[in-house]
């Protein structure tokens, strides 16, 4: 599986070095400069880019006898889901966290984003026992309101690092690349038909249904591009997840739907930057590439689309004058990690049904990100 950088990477986190301090978290360690952390950030509920990342979660593990990560037998707890986010003077950990002065120590990093405490998503483990287990698992719900729905990324493990100055006398940094874990959703409309004379067409709310809306990402230590993956979702897994984008919460946009026409149709976005959906990565409705000719299966074993669209009237007013609803069993679709899928679809505006849909999907890191490599620093 190919992972996408978030908008070439993510930046890398550094960790950096700031004067001692005498307010140690671990008083049985000998600890000198503090682990801070600079990066550049804006809050902001949607894709994570290198100018929006504003907080994440950071676990690290320590072997004293400065063994490596993937040898020791003897890992210990020394940053657990520590919140790390924006100070007056840069970014640090809270609680503060120290290199050992032993050099010999060896601290490995674990990093996601956004920190779980300001994303009810996200459920991390509480208390890791690294010495049992050295991979991660994070368990996540995409918000049921998309407008709420915000990315998720994870950072490639930085392992067996130590407060070894370079000949500058500096701790060097410690960089974690992030890459985005989830699929990203959105939609595109046009219609075939002839609507009432006067009016123009828009569609008001789109509801996907039947789709899985819990997973456990596994996170391990591994260096190469494939270092986390989602658990396989097992055949029966109830698909109770539901996702509602709409003009009236702001996830989709008021915008006049164009006639499908002769020629290259033209759809037209409607997802508004709100109603991006970021959700688990899946095969959508797998059944129907496996199932038997002529094997019956009930319409709600289905992940499906809803659609209401409505006429209006251009009138001073932007008058209603008739309002549909439609459904249609969402094709057979492989939601990849780091992918977008642009659900586009025609409506037949004489029928008031949804006649066709079909995905167009494209990496994320090509999908109109331009930024150029980045270090944050």
């Amino acid at each position: 599986m190919r992972f996408a950088n978030i908008t070439g990477y993510i930046g890398m986190l550094i960790l950096s070095v700031l004067p001692a301090s005498c307010s140690k978290t671990q008083p049985e360690l000998a600890l000198g400069d503090e682990i801070s952390f600079n990066m550049s950030a804006e809050v902001k509920a949607n894709e994570i880019t290198t100018a929006n990342i504003y907080d994440m979660g950071v676990y690290a593990t320590l072997d004293k006898e400065g063994t490596s990560f993937t040898s020791s037998q003897r890992l210990q707890n020394f940053m657990n889901n520590i919140l790390v986010s924006k100070e007056t003077n840069g970014w640090s950990a809270s609680p503060k966290h120290y290199w050992p002065i032993d050099q010999n120590m060896k601290l490995s990093f674990f990093a996601y984003a956004p920190y779980s405490g300001n994303s009810s998503e996200i459920q991390p483990p509480a208390n890791k026992d690294w010495s049992a287990d050295k991979t991660l698992r994070i368990v996540y719900s995409p918000n049921e309101n998309a407008y709420y729905q915000s990315d998720f990324c994870i950072a490639t493990a930085a392992l067996d690092r130590t407060s070894t100055p370079d000949d500058h006398g500096n701790i060097p940094p410690v960089q974690l690349n992030f890459k985005h874990a989830l699929s990203w959703i959105t939609f595109a409309a046009n219609y075939i038909g002839d609507l009432p004379e006067g009016c123009y067409m828009i569609v008001d709310e789109i509801i996907l249904k039947n789709v899985v809306g819990t997973n456990s990402l596994v996170y391990s230590p591994q260096q190469s591009s494939n270092f986390f993956y989602w658990e396989e979702i097992p055949a029966g897994t109830k698909r109770s997840g539901s996702y509602t984008v709409s003009i009236s919460k702001a996830t989709l946009s008021n915008t006049p739907i164009p006639q499908k026409g002769n020629g290259t149709p033209v759809y037209q976005d409607i997802s508004t930057t709100e109603g991006y959906l970021f959700l688990i990565p899946q095969v959508i409705n797998p059944s129907l590439q496996t199932r038997a000719a002529g094997e019956e299966e009930t319409i709600e074993s289905y992940a499906m689309i809803d659609v209401v669209f409505s006429y209006i009237k251009e009138d001073i007013n932007n008058t209603v004058i008739a309002q549909f609803n439609t459904s249609m069993v969402l094709p057979y679709t492989s939601w990849g990690i780091g992918q977008k899928i642009k659900y586009v679809f025609t409506l037949d505006v004489n029928t008031a049904s949804l006649i066709t849909l079909s995905p167009s999907i494209e990496l994320w890191e090509e999908s109109g990100n331009t930024h150029t490599n980045t270090e944050i620093k």
